[in-house]
């Protein structure tokens, strides 16, 4: 359903919010096309699979919600690449399994580093 939406129709988008809107499927890739993406919440649907590695392509987000029961995988540690990630939610099956010593996460002008 999601991937008949036509992404590079709309590069200036800075913000989806899908909450709770039934989608099923895959998480579609075409997400990276959006590279002014500030904001990505997909939670509360039913999407399968893994989260595409194109998510962590999005270098602009600053906010990402992904809370889906039956992902799978591991998040890997491309997640790095957010380098302006100041809120993570992902509360899912799927395995956080990333080296923090690797990137740094801001938090409200807090930092996590190594």
């Amino acid at each position: 359903m999601l991937h008949e939406f036509s992404f590079s129709s709309f590069p200036s988008l800075a913000k989806i919010d899908l909450f709770n809107n039934s989608l099923y499927g895959t998480i579609p890739s075409q997400t990276a096309n959006l590279s002014k993406l500030t904001y990505l919440d997909l939670s509360t649907n039913q999407f399968s699979e893994e989260i595409p590695p194109e998510i962590y392509l999005l270098t602009n987000l600053r906010v990402l919600h992904i809370v889906e029961k039956q992902l799978k995988g591991l998040i890997p540690n491309d997640i790095g690449h957010l380098r302006y990630l100041e809120e993570l939610a992902c509360i899912t099956t799927v395995y956080i399994f990333v080296y923090l010593q690797q990137f740094t996460f801001r938090f409200h002008s807090s930092r996590i580093s190594k």
